[in-house]
């Protein structure tokens, strides 16, 4: 470790010499701060490891409810197994309807593109309309809606 002179008036000799004082960098006192606290820890830590905890008294702990876990039976997995086709089912009914519904737009999204594309080429100059730029817009987010039907299906 480092350590640093440092004079003293307070500890001034009859005879006027001064005596000197080693002392320690602020980073050293810090390290040696944290190893005189540290030591009380470890030994708490080593006398919990040495001394066994005192045995748990299984008498005096309190009822368990019998309803918190109940165990389970042929009614519960019948009704488990009920749940879970019901589930399916379901789950069935809307994708089929999901997909009902991207071919409903996928359809308006093709009529939309083909009467963009007759009115494109009935105007032959390179400007559009406004409504050419709104069907456009129609366009665009038809297409994203059913880009997102098409990733998502229900109960996945």
């Amino acid at each position: 470790m480092r350590t640093r002179l440092i004079r003293l008036d307070a500890f001034r000799r009859r005879d006027s010499k001064l005596r000197t004082v080693q002392r320690l960098t602020p980073g050293a006192w810090v390290l040696a701060c944290l190893a005189v606290a540290t030591v009380p820890f470890t030994a708490d830590v080593l006398r919990a490891f040495q001394t066994p905890a005192p045995p748990r008294d299984v008498l005096n702990w309190p009822p368990m409810n019998p309803l918190a876990n109940p165990t389970a039976d042929a009614n519960r997995y019948l009704e488990d197994s009920m749940k879970r086709q019901n589930n399916q089912k379901e789950f069935e009914k809307l994708n089929v309807q999901r997909q009902k519904d991207m071919a409903l737009e996928t359809a308006k999204l093709l009529a939309l593109a083909n009467e963009l594309k007759a009115e494109a080429d009935r105007k032959s100059n390179s400007n559009l309309s406004m409504n050419a730029v709104r069907e456009a817009e129609q366009i665009e987010k038809l297409a994203h809606s059913v880009r997102e039907k098409m990733k998502a299906t229900v109960g996945n």
